[in-house]
C-alpha cells in the first residue's frame, strides 16, 4: 500500500485519513489531490463518507486506482453496517472493509445533504418502533457529537490486517467499538470537560482547585452555560483525578467531554483562553 486517500464531507473522514497517515508513514490525499499526485493502479486505502448506504468516492477511486482495502466512515457505531455496504457498494469480498464512527454536524453539510439529513432527523424522531441502530443514530443526529478520537487511537492493529492482503477477520470487526472505547478512555484520562450553570460555582470550583500550574485549563460559554476544560499536561494522574472529583461538586462532568472542545471552540465564546483557573482565582 503506497498512500490514503480519502472524500469527506463535514471532515471526520480527512481527520481519520490524517490519523491513520500519522500512525503508517503513508502520505494522503484528497480524492481530488490524488489524481494529480499519484499514478494510475497506485496501491492505496480508501477512506469515504456514508451517505445513504453509499460511500462517497469508492467507484470513482476502484476505477483510478488499486484499492486495497476501504474504510467508510458514517453515523452507525464502528464496526457495524459491514455486509450492507459491502453489498450496496458491490465492493468485491477480497477488498478488506471495515467501518468508523464519525461525527455529525448538520450546519457543515451542504446543499441536498444537508436537507436530506434534516428529513432524516424528522422522521427518525417521528418513528415510534426504533431498532438500536436507529436509536444511537437519532441521538448523534440530536445531539451533535463525535465518536473521533483525536489522539491516542490505536489502529496499528486494523493496518496490519489491511496491509496483510487478508480480510479483517470478524472478531476485530466485532470488537472496534471496543478499541475505540479504550482509546477513548485514554482520551478522557487527559482532556476533561465540565459544566458549570453559574460563573459564580465556577469562581467557586477555582478558588478550592490545586495544582493549575501544573495544568492547562480554558473556559467557554455556550448558551448561558460555562465549560471549563481541564488539560492534564505535568500534574500527576492521580492529582487530576482527585481534582475532577473536586469539580463535580461545582458542575456537571461531561462524559467523553474532549470530543466537543472544537465543538466550543468554533460555537462558543471563549471567556479565557489559558491558565483559567489561576485567573479565576484572582477574580475570587
Amino acid at each position: 500500500m503506497k498512500a490514503i486517500v480519502y472524500t469527506s464531507n463535514a471532515g471526520s473522514t480527512a481527520r481519520y485519513a490524517k490519523l491513520l497517515a500519522h500512525e503508517t508513514g503513508l502520505p494522503v490525499y484528497s480524492a481530488q489531490e490524488a489524481k494529480k499526485q499519484l499514478p494510475a493502479r497506485e496501491e492505496i486505502l480508501y477512506l469515504g463518507w456514508i451517505m445513504a448506504g453509499g460511500i462517497r468516492g469508492w467507484q470513482e477511486a476502484a476505477k483510478r486506482f488499486r484499492v486495497c482495502a476501504v474504510c467508510g466512515v458514517g453515523m452507525y457505531q464502528t464496526g457495524t453496517q459491514v455486509q450492507e455496504l459491502r453489498e450496496k457498494n458491490a465492493i468485491p469480498g477480497e477488498i478488506p472493509l471495515f467501518t468508523l464512527q464519525g461525527s455529525f454536524d448538520l450546519e457543515k453539510l451542504h446543499g441536498v445533504y444537508k436537507m436530506m439529513m434534516k428529513i432524516m432527523v424528522k422522521s427518525l424522531a417521528q418513528k415510534e418502533a426504533r431498532t438500536p441502530e436507529e436509536e444511537d443514530m437519532l441521538d448523534m443526529l440530536e445531539h451533535i457529537k463525535s465518536a473521533l478520537v483525536n489522539s491516542g487511537m490505536d489502529m496499528e492493529k486494523v493496518l496490519e490486517q489491511i496491509q496483510q492482503g487478508g480480510e479483517l477477520p470478524e472478531a476485530e470487526q466485532e470488537n472496534a467499538r471496543e478499541i475505540v472505547v479504550k482509546a477513548m478512555d485514554r482520551a478522557e484520562a487527559q482532556t476533561r470537560v465540565f459544566v458549570f450553570y453559574a460563573l459564580s460555582d465556577v469562581i467557586s470550583f477555582a478558588n478550592a482547585a490545586f495544582g493549575e500550574k501544573k495544568m492547562g485549563s480554558k473556559l467557554y460559554k455556550l448558551n448561558d452555560l460555562y465549560y471549563l476544560v481541564l488539560m492534564k499536561k505535568r500534574i500527576s494522574q492521580k492529582d487530576f483525578d482527585k481534582l475532577s472529583c473536586q469539580a463535580v461538586e461545582f458542575a456537571d462532568p461531561i462524559r467523553y467531554g474532549f470530543k466537543q472542545v472544537d465543538y466550543l471552540e468554533e460555537h462558543g465564546e471563549c471567556l479565557i483562553p489559558a491558565q483559567a483557573i489561576g485567573k479565576l482565582k484572582k477574580i475570587g
